[in-house]
C-alpha cells in the first residue's frame, strides 16, 4: 500500500489549540489548502477529536474511484509547540489505469509539503507563536 499512502510531519510554533483552530475553520483550510487539486474536491469531514485529530475523506466529483482519506493528527510538544502528521491514503480499490493515477496524486509528497507550508504561513499570519 506504499504508493496509495503518504505522510508528511511538520513541527509548528504555535500551541496545538491555536492549530486546530486554523484546521477547522473552513476559511483558513482552503487558504492552507489551496492548491488547485485540494481546491476542485468535494469534503466530508468524518471524525474530529478537538484539538487532537482531524479525519476527512476528499474526492473529485467526477472520480470517485479516487477518494482519499486525510488524518491530521496533532501533539504538543515539550514547548508547547505542536507537532503534526497528516497522512493521506486511498480508500477504493480501483482498476488499474485509475488506480495509478489516483496513486500519483496521494505520492505527490511535494503537495502536501507546499500544503504545510501553507500552514506554517498562516499561523505565522495569525500570531499564533508560543510565548
Amino acid at each position: 500500500m506504499a504508493n496509495d499512502e503518504v505522510t508528511r510531519t511538520v513541527e509548528l510554533d504555535a500551541a496545538p489549540e491555536a492549530v486546530w483552530d486554523l484546521l477547522i475553520d473552513e476559511e483558513s483550510r482552503r487558504e492552507w489548502l489551496d492548491d488547485e487539486d485540494a481546491a476542485a474536491r468535494e469534503v466530508r469531514v468524518d471524525h474530529s477529536e478537538p484539538g487532537r485529530s482531524l479525519v476527512w475523506t476528499w474526492w473529485h466529483p467526477d472520480d470517485p474511484a479516487g477518494a482519499s482519506q486525510v488524518r491530521v493528527v496533532l501533539d504538543e510538544g515539550p514547548e508547547g509547540n505542536t507537532h503534526l502528521v497528516v497522512t493521506e491514503r486511498l480508500l477504493v480499490p480501483a482498476p488499474t489505469s485509475a488506480r495509478l493515477q489516483a496513486s500519483a496524486s496521494v505520492a505527490a509528497t511535494s503537495t502536501w509539503d507546499h500544503r504545510l507550508l501553507g500552514l506554517e504561513l498562516l499561523v505565522v499570519a495569525a500570531g499564533a507563536f508560543v510565548a
